[in-house]
Parts: C-alpha cells; sequence; structure tokens
C-alpha cells in the first residue's frame, strides 16, 4: 500500500487540479457571457426605441446577471481552493488513518490512469475513456458522514459538486441573451 502521506498530498493535488480547470472554464465562460451581454445591450440600444428599450435593458440585465453571475460566482469559490495545499493534504491524511474505505475510494480515483502499459495493451492517459470513467465513479460510492470535522475538505467537494449547476445556470443566461438579442434584431428590421 502507499505512503498515506504521499497518497494525501497527491489527493490535494487532485482536489486542486480539478478547482483550476473548473475557475479556467468558469472564467471562459463569464468571458463570453459578458461579450453576450454586451452585444444584447447595444442592439437593444440601437434598434429599439421608447419604452420598449427600458424593457430590452431590463431583460437583458436578468439575463446578464445568470450568464456572468453565475460563472463568477463558481471561479471565485473554486479560485479559493488552490491556496489550501497544506490544510487539504493535512485533512486527507486524517481521513485516510481513521477509514480505510476513504483510503481505498481515493486509490482507486487518484491512480486511474497511472497503470504501466505493458506491450499491446491500450494506454489510459486520465479519466477519458471506460477504465478512467469506471474508476472515477468509484468516488459516487464515498461517505459524506466520512468527512465529518473535516471542514477544508467538505468545502472543496462541496464546491466542485456545485461547479455543473453554476454553470448550467451560465448557459441558461447565455441561452437568454442569445434568444433576447435575435428578438431584438427581428424588432429593428420591423
Amino acid at each position: 500500500m502507499e505512503d498515506i502521506a504521499a497518497l494525501a498530498d497527491r489527493a490535494a493535488a487532485g482536489t486542486q487540479s480539478f478547482a483550476r480547470l473548473g475557475a479556467r472554464l468558469a472564467r471562459g465562460v463569464a468571458t463570453f457571457g459578458v461579450v453576450a451581454t454586451v452585444i444584447c445591450g447595444a442592439l437593444a440600444l440601437f434598434a429599439l426605441s421608447g419604452q420598449a428599450t427600458v424593457v430590452a435593458l431590463v431583460l437583458t440585465v436578468m439575463a446578464a446577471t445568470l450568464a456572468v453571475g453565475s460563472p463568477l460566482l463558481a471561479w471565485w469559490r473554486l479560485r479559493s481552493i488552490n491556496d489550501q495545499f497544506q490544510t487539504l493534504s493535512s485533512e486527507f491524511r486524517q481521513l485516510f488513518n481513521r477509514d480505510a474505505s476513504a483510503r481505498n475510494h481515493v486509490i482507486d480515483t487518484v491512480e486511474h490512469g497511472e497503470t504501466p502499459n505493458t506491450p499491446g495493451s491500450t494506454p489510459r492517459r486520465g479519466p477519458i475513456g471506460s477504465a478512467g470513467t469506471r474508476r472515477f465513479s468509484a468516488i459516487r460510492l464515498f461517505d459524506v458522514q466520512q468527512l465529518r470535522g473535516l471542514r477544508n475538505i467538505t468545502a472543496a467537494f462541496l464546491t466542485l459538486s456545485a461547479f455543473p449547476r453554476l454553470l448550467a445556470l451560465a448557459f441558461l443566461g447565455v441561452t437568454a441573451l442569445g434568444v433576447l438579442t435575435l428578438a431584438f434584431g427581428i424588432a429593428a428590421l420591423l
């Protein structure tokens, strides 16, 4: 079995890696949301007149709140995980020392792409493909009650699990901005 301190460091590094990847994705979505908001707002200002402009701008702001606010919130939360390597590593060590099943789940997850390749075998480089997905899915069996008293790991896991919902809200906002832009463009042509 692998040394617990090394495994804890790898688990903390993996958590931070997921957080960095999510933060980059959230920043990109927020940037796209800002661009969509500017285009929609500009079209509303230049294409419409009177009270239609006010209504269009209010709708644009509402959609922009989702399109920009959700990914920015996700980015801010995920960014906070990056400065916690030592704390996460220490808490993972505590978790592994008190619970062998948690250690086994993390070993299955952390080592998903590090099996040496034999001649004629298909290389496994990460969580993509059936082997990586099957091993990564072992973390879903992890009992949240095992995290009792481990505040930073719990916060990191909650932040990572909330990320897809925030991205879904951002997608909804960007879609709404696209529909509004199309509607304002059609209204301008009429």
